[in-house]
């Protein structure tokens, strides 16, 4: 028996159009280095150490992210109104309360990292899925 998905309902979905090539090569190169940059700042909030290079870090993190979303609204005009996009803003909020809560900064680098972990990797059809 073969496994069969249903085919998403297009009105929920939001409307994409293809990134040019040399954006999507580029964003992949982005990526990684967002990666490298957010996973040494969870190292540095899990182990305790290293934080006064944490600037440098936080900067490469906005940077690349910002690259991100610009690239990936290319593709998505109403980024805003999915998943991906209310995801990016609770990422936000979380990080945006470091300063706010400094002893809490672990279990908020720790829960912004799981959940971005998680949202960016579901599938495209929830990720893209149109909340409003």
């Amino acid at each position: 028996m073969r496994y069969q998905t249903e085919k998403p309902d297009r009105s929920r979905l939001a409307p994409t159009s293809e990134r040019p090539y040399a954006i999507y090569l580029g964003s992949v190169f982005v990526r990684a280095l967002h990666l490298l940059a957010a996973g040494t700042i969870l190292g540095a909030y899990l182990l305790g150490a290293g934080r006064e290079n944490l600037p440098t870090f936080h900067a490469i993190v906005a940077l690349t992210g910002g690259m991100l979303v610009v690239s990936e609204w290319m593709g998505h005009r109403e980024l805003y109104r999915q998943l991906s996009g209310i995801s990016i803003l609770t990422k936000l909020i979380l990080l945006g309360l470091l300063p706010v809560f400094p002893d809490y900064g672990a279990p908020l680098v720790v829960t912004a990292f799981l959940f971005s972990a998680i949202t960016s990797h579901l599938p495209k059809k929830l990720r893209c899925l149109k909340f409003f």
